[in-house]
């Protein structure tokens, strides 16, 4: 392995898992959640503004709830075309 890879692995990983932003620390985490429930990206993309709600440098709650609410916005749509089960 390179020494650039190194880096990037010691800057991003901890014991061979992503290195958790401090907008996400917490005792569960969104990846593990939308994994284990099977949510597709829109979901997921939702689940994961909600729990960084106003957490993230330079992002306020109002922003991040609303980044949730427009990928909601996107399932809904998916739901009333047909696009995904009910």
């Amino acid at each position: 392995m390179s020494e650039s890879s190194e880096i990037v692995n010691e800057t991003l990983f901890v014991n061979g898992r992503p290195r958790i932003p401090f907008h996400y620390e917490g005792e569960i985490q969104p990846w593990d959640v939308i994994r284990d429930w099977g949510l597709d990206f829109w979901e997921g993309n939702a689940l994961k503004y909600i729990c960084r709600a106003g957490r993230k440098d330079g992002n306020s709650r109002a922003q991040d709830i609303r980044k949730a609410i427009e990928n909601l916005k996107e399932v809904y749509q998916q739901c009333l075309e047909g696009q995904v089960n009910d």
